[in-house]
């Protein structure tokens, strides 16, 4: 697979094969550069061979002097920490090694300066100015603490931390309580790593996996991270901290064990009474028993002489126990000192957690070594911290982040406490995040100890070719499963979370982090707004502050603790039919925009006001925020004079005048507007929109998150072929046409061995599932409702076939993109942006003729060669044109082009 010229922490630690070739003499760098490490895909399959260069900290750092600068810098969104050779060193000995060499991503300083880049010569290969194994390390160490603080700092804490804890027994409960809440409003300003969720490392894992899949032009394996084929890991762990909680076990694992959860059990050893009955018991439900300190004073670690003191009464605990696992009070850590525990794992280290007394965080959700010793993260924030000093009331944030880790396939480790599981809203929140999760049968639940066995059999495997495939080889072969990560050859521009985002490679170019995008949403919730989120995570990811006003609805959970986003949500008006409804439902989102955008201009400058339309009613409000020195920006999604006029059926001629009076107004007073298709930009343009300031900025899926789906046949439910329906359900999406539609295919037509599957939720939902059920159609058509994004990957990746029967002319249709992304064939009708984005990708019967789409179903699921063939051009046009990872480069050109004339200065207020 690779040939390196020295060991690659990376791919060790993802177990992609490679193989350590020292240079021949011929292939070495000059002695100036023996800094330089090679790692070379080789020519295979019409793949050119090609070559990774990396900078070797270890050994360049000493010799590059103020060339290398250790510091904090930002590729795209992530952070990273770590030595990086500035372009002015690299311009000057990089054209040796090869030719045509450009910068194709920067790497900024914490001032956003553009100082360092990736570099890519005309023959595709690629120059690392880091060290991947340094960043690595230098996250799980928390050594970016030493690049964020002075020593002063450093000192100062060791000193406070130091007093806290001998004076911790003198002070009462309430008092303790009332310092660490006024502590949290200090330390929740810190700025890394952010909490409660910071991605950096695993973004950078993510972009990195896919470099290496471009160098080597094909798929590259490397072993799952869990056994058996499972997505993520489910891990409950518990710290008995006093005779309190020692007393209260049963308020937590009560619910546990009715749950069918296994846990592991941290007790301190020197601080009350423990029954070997009591651990016996534990150990006969399955339960785990692992070492809390020892006397849980603070001051385990807080000397050396003091740590080598009580490091055999610490161990002999441990063997008395069968103990393989333990985790330090109030997470305290060595990094250098946490091997010589001498137990199997450690579980002392956070995330991230900026309240323990100790903040910081390894900043990754997976297992790592430290040395010998696996080190097993706590990864959801600690019910202590939630509860009692953030004062939290429930599961959500639990529950948020846990979603989070499973959609990234990461480790949900879990701390709770019996000694707080009497309050009520700890104990709730207990309960929920079981039930939560009891039936996910992608969950590896698993205790610490399995967890740390199985990452040291996964340390001693390897991915080795057999037959033309890849098998695992060594103690995980049984249980291991390879993955792949596919060539994208996007990756060398922006990272933005787990994907790669596309941008041209601009000397100089940067996000200006300071700016500040206020969106407006109105006719649908931030979180089932697909093209809003894809708008939000590359603004973020650009670096601008994002604020969206939204209606609040559960699908907008992950996006209340996204970093640098601020979400204001109010109750969703209740929607109905007729005028006087949209007047009523309307009116009262306005109202709420009032009354949020002008709180927010009370705290902070709005650069950017970014409507999302329609309807086209907000013009008074871009009016004011333009006094204010904003610029605007209207993102158009429907027109809404022809979305009335498909919903309704009487007065649609007086209300289409005032409907085009409305949008003639909006775009007198945009500076920009985006729209979905060409049809759009046409009408907005005779509306008053400028021809040279409307943008079209197709809604297309992101490719880079579609790679990651897993088919799952049981979704066939028993039937040969699956037909899905992704989406919206609102009145112009004509549920009730694709239902008749439906029911030719199986009461006239006889092909009964289809499941048609319809996902998602809106007003039609209701409605829709009363029409299946009086069609007689209930035994082939379900409603899954909303249901994550990783789902609805899973159905479209086993989806044989797609459905649209809307009939707006107008309208780019979103399920049709998500249907070509994932190389599924369709059946629509033959309306014109429809036709226009698929292109060959799909059937197009009569508007309206439910027996010609009926037929067409039939016999596209008769015609294997046919539906491939139109899968494989939808695929293609995605993948080429039509992708967000295209599209996004045109709305963030617009977003640059307002900040730049965004007015500088506020007027005083």
């Amino acid at each position: 697979m690779f040939e390196a010229s020295h060991r690659v922490e990376f791919l060790d630690y993802y177990r992609v094969p490679y193989q350590v070739v020292p240079d021949e003499p011929a292939m070495r760098p000059a002695e100036s550069l023996d800094f330089l490490g090679r790692l070379r895909s080789p020519a295979h399959e019409g793949s050119p061979a090609r070559t990774l260069l990396w900078f070797r900290a270890g050994v360049g750092a000493p010799q590059m002097g103020s060339s290398c600068a250790l510091g904090r810098y930002r590729l795209g969104n992530a952070s990273l920490f770590g030595h990086v050779v500035l372009d002015s060193a690299v311009t000057e000995w990089l054209p040796a090694l090869g030719t045509g060499w450009r910068p194709t991503q920067p790497v900024c300083n914490e001032k956003g300066a553009h100082v360092a880049s990736v570099w890519r010569d005309e023959g595709g290969n690629v120059f690392l100015p880091f060290d991947m194994g340094e960043v690595m390390e230098t996250f799980w160490s928390e050594r970016y603490e030493e690049l964020l603080r002075s020593p002063h700092d450093a000192v100062a804490k060791r000193l406070l931390l130091r007093t806290y804890y001998r004076f911790k027994p003198l002070t009462p409960r309430s008092a303790q309580l009332a310092l660490r809440r006024a502590l949290a409003r200090v330390q929740s300003r810190s700025s890394f790593p952010r909490w409660p969720i910071e991605d950096s490392l695993h973004d950078l894992y993510t972009w990195f996996l896919a470099v290496l899949a471009d160098l080597r032009g094909g798929p590259v394996p490397w072993l799952d991270m869990w056994p058996d084929g499972r997505s993520w890991a489910l891990v409950l762990t518990h710290d008995v901290e006093t005779e309190i909680g020692y007393r209260n076990l049963h308020l937590l694992r009560d619910p546990e064990r009715a749950a069918g959860f296994r846990s592991s059990w941290n007790f301190v050893p020197e601080r009350y009474g423990i029954e070997d009955s009591v651990l016996q018991r534990l150990r006969d439900e399955g339960c785990e028993i692992g070492v809390h300190g020892l006397r849980h004073d603070g001051r385990d670690l807080s000397s050396r002489r003091l740590f080598d003191q009580r490091l055999p009464a610490i161990r002999g605990y441990a063997e008395r126990w069968g103990a393989v696992g333990y985790r330090s009070p109030a997470t305290h850590r060595v990094w250098e000192w946490m091997p010589e525990l001498g137990f199997d794992y450690d579980s002392s280290y956070t995330d991230t957690d900026p309240y323990e007394p100790q903040p910081g965080g390894c900043c990754t959700y997976l297992p790592f070594m430290n040395q010998d010793q696996v080190e097993l993260p706590i990864t959801l924030p600690q019910d202590h911290t939630v509860f009692a000093v953030l004062r939290h009331t429930d599961q959500r944030l639990w529950v948020n982040k846990a979603r989070h880790l499973r959609d990234r396939g990461a480790m949900a480790l879990v701390l709770a406490h019996p000694d707080y599981a009497h309050d009520p809203h700890v104990a709730r929140a207990w309960k929920h995040l079981l039930e939560e999760f009891r039936d996910d049968g992608s969950a590896w639940q698993a205790l610490p100890r399995e967890v740390a066995e199985w990452w040291r059999r996964r340390a001693s495997s390897v991915v080795v070719p057999y037959g033309g495939e890849w098998r695992v080889e060594g103690p995980a072969a049984g249980d291991g499963r390879v993955r792949f990560t596919a060539p994208d050859t996007s990756v060398l521009t922006v990272v933005g979370r787990d994907r790669a985002t596309v941008a041209p490679a601009e000397s100089g170019r940067r996000a200006p982090s300071a700016r500040h995008v206020l969106i407006i949403v109105e006719n649908t919730p931030l979180g089932a707004d697909v093209r809003v989120r894809k708008e939000v995570d590359d603004l973020l990811a650009a670096g601008y502050r994002v604020t969206v006003v939204s209606q609040s609805a559960p699908e907008n959970d992950e996006y209340r603790m996204r970093p640098g986003l601020t979400l204001l949500e109010y109750p969703a008006p209740r929607q109905g039919q007729g005028f006087l409804a949209y007047v009523w439902e309307y009116g009262t989102s306005l109202a709420w925009a009032v009354a949020y955008s002008g709180l927010t201009l009370l705290h902070t400058r709005v650069d950017i006001l970014q409507l999302i339309q329609p309807p086209d009613i907000y013009f008074p409000l871009a009016c004011v925020h333009k006094l204010f020195g904003a610029s605007i920006l209207i993102d158009q999604h429907d027109l809404m004079p022809e979305l009335f006029a498909l919903r309704q059926k009487r007065g649609v001629r007086p209300a289409t005048v005032v409907l085009r009076w409305l949008e003639r107004l909006t775009q007198s007073i945009a500076d920009e507007t985006v729209c979905t298709n060409d049809y759009q930009k046409a009408r907005l343009i005779v509306a008053g929109g400028k021809p040279d300031r409307v943008t079209v900025v197709r809604n297309g899926p992101v490719v880079a998150r579609v790679r990651h789906a897993v088919p799952d046949e049981s979704l066939r439910e028993g039937c040969s072929f699956l037909c899905c329906w992704v989406g919206k359900m609102g009145r112009q999406d004509r549920l009730d046409l694709a239902l008749g539609a439906v029911r030719h295919v199986i009461q006239d037509l006889g092909e009964k061995d289809v499941k048609f599957a319809f996902l998602g939720n809106g007003e039609c939902l209701d409605e829709a599932k009363a029409l299946s059920s009086q069609l007689g159609l209930d035994r082939w058509v379900s409603f899954p409702g909303w249901v994550p994004e990783s789902t609805v990957f899973s159905y479209l990746a086993t989806a044989d076939l797609g459905m649209d029967a809307s009939l707006q002319e107008d309208v780019s249709p979103v399920k049709v993109f998500e249907y070509m992304a994932f190389g599924t064939p369709f059946v629509s009708f033959d309306v014109q942006e429809t036709r226009a984005v698929g292109a060959g990708a799909g059937a197009y019967v009569p508007r309206g003729d439910l027996r010609s789409m009926a037929q067409e179903i039939v016999t596209l699921l008769g015609d294997p060669d046919r539906r491939a063939e139109m899968g494989r051009i939808g695929r293609e046009r995605v993948r080429d044109e039509l992708a967000w990872e295209h599209q996004a480069e045109e709305y963030l050109r617009v977003i640059d082009r307002l900040s730049a004339h965004a007015g500088r200065e506020q007027p005083r207020r």
